[in-house]
């Protein structure tokens, strides 16, 4: 993966999307949609990223396997995926136009004489307004954009999954740091009682110390509490109760070993599917202001009947075929009315477009910095583990030595622990950051799987 680039790109993007909107420009023509289908290939297509599966830069086969389920039996994600192909559906309910219908009859009088008709009716709706071609536009990039949702849902469930495993892991980190502070405060009581037979110990001494071991006794049902919760928040997310969901086996905290990949932030920006939903929208409502334009104008068809009549042996033919103009409904307010509703609703699409383009570069903006930040946390404090660790062991010495107090050990520690606690905080914060920046950057949902709808 690439080191981390500055994202001063997209702010190039956020122009070209801002810009006709200050200038006065009414509804320019959404990126990428072309005649027939909302998205093509070429230069304006979306490029996806090469981090498709960045969950496995924490290098945890626990955490792959909780994603894989989650992505097959999350619930959520069920109901995204029959919206898109509900909307993929509503792509045929358009047809082309065209259509025939056909009919058989009989009848059989009493003195044996018998009647048989058939008929076959053409009805071929012409579109020389481009009415039809407006909405089979719209309701292809509406199911575009039920695909791209389906991704968002996609990348939502990837989120949920990704930090609930790395709050689950911080508070069971938490929970063992806590323990192996209550043996320290044991193991240093015991030293008291051999201290204070050589005469080397002060009566509080062992109440400051079983005083942290009732606080830290205290802590723990809260933090087993907690733990409990967010196995259950991981196994609702795969589809499951926490009661039919498999034992987590234990692991240490997850940490992302590489960098995030920023690739191109234009590039990266396009690959948000939120943003691309959003730019579908607005294509299906610049083409439903089409469709609305073509029902001011009259309507031309070409209908036809055949149809043979078999009575007592004779065979009778009827023929007819023809244009039918149907003019449009008086008076035309309302008509005009839809218009301007289609265009206000165009409007809006486009405004919302921009706003969530200028809205996902500060989400990237602000997440870059968090995660570089969290970075340099985690380094000062894995520093403070190491030099209290040292501490330590010198203060251990000093004690056998007879040259400090327990009161002194017992301070050291005190340090140990808060600085393993903030190491715990600092790899949960690197974890979680890495999740967010990648999230906010579109990678991870599998749109490339799918195969695009066309018409």
């Amino acid at each position: 993966m690439r080191r981390p680039t500055r994202t001063t790109a997209p702010l190039a993007l956020a122009a070209l999307l801002v810009l006709p909107g200050c200038l006065g420009i009414s509804l320019p023509r959404p990126l990428g949609v072309e005649t027939g289908r909302a998205y093509t290939s070429g230069p304006t297509a979306p490029v996806l990223l090469t981090n498709a599966a960045w969950w496995r830069a924490m290098d945890d086969p626990v955490l792959d396997t909780l994603v894989a389920e989650a992505l097959d039996a999350n619930l959520s994600l069920a109901a995204a995926r029959a919206r898109r192909d509900a909307a993929r559906a509503a792509v045929d309910t358009i047809g082309s136009g065209a259509t025939v219908t056909g009919r058989a009859d009989g009848q059989l009088s009493r003195g044996g004489s018998a009647r048989v008709g058939v008929t076959a009716t053409l009805d071929w709706l012409l579109d020389p307004w481009g009415g039809r071609r407006a909405r089979l536009r719209a309701a292809l990039a509406e199911a575009d954009a039920a695909e791209a949702e389906r991704a968002a849902a996609e990348l939502a469930v990837l989120l949920e999954v990704s930090t609930g495993y790395v709050e689950l892991r911080h508070q069971q980190r938490v929970a063992a740091l806590r323990r192996d502070s209550r043996a320290r405060r044991q193991d240093t009581l015991a030293l008291f009682n051999r201290l204070k037979q050589a005469g080397e110990a002060t009566r509080l001494d062992p109440l400051r110390i079983r005083s942290q071991i009732a606080e830290i006794d205290a802590e723990l049902p809260g933090l087993d509490a907690t733990v409990t919760a967010r196995r259950a928040d991981l196994a609702a997310l795969t589809g499951r109760s926490a009661a039919h969901a498999a034992p987590l086996p234990p692991r240490g905290q997850p940490v992302p070993g590489l960098a995030p990949d920023l690739g191109i932030p234009a590039d990266l920006l396009r690959n948000r599917p939120d943003i691309r939903a959003a730019e579908l929208a607005y294509a299906a409502a610049v083409a439903r202001i089409d469709a609305a334009r073509a029902a001011l104008y009259p309507t031309l068809s070409l209908g036809g009947t055949i149809g043979l009549d078999l009575s007592d042996g004779r065979v009778g033919r009827q023929a007819l075929f023809g244009p039918a103009l149907t003019l449009p409904a008086l008076p035309r307010g309302p008509v005009r009315a839809e218009l301007a509703r289609r265009h206000a609703l165009a409007t809006a699409a486009h405004a919302e477009w921009q706003a969530l383009v200028v809205d996902a570069i500060a989400e990237v903006e602000t997440a870059l910095a968090a995660w570089r930040a969290a970075g340099a946390t985690r380094q000062a404090a894995a520093r403070s583990v190491r030099l209290s660790r040292e501490a330590l062991g010198a203060t251990e010495e000093l004690i056998e030595a007879g040259l400090i107090t327990l009161t002194d050990l017992v301070t050291v520690e005190d340090q140990l622990s808060n600085a393993e606690r903030g190491l715990a905080d600092a790899n949960r914060d690197v974890a979680l950051q890495f999740v967010i920046l990648n999230v906010r950057l579109g990678a991870g949902h599998a749109t490339s799987g799918t195969p695009p709808l066309d018409k």
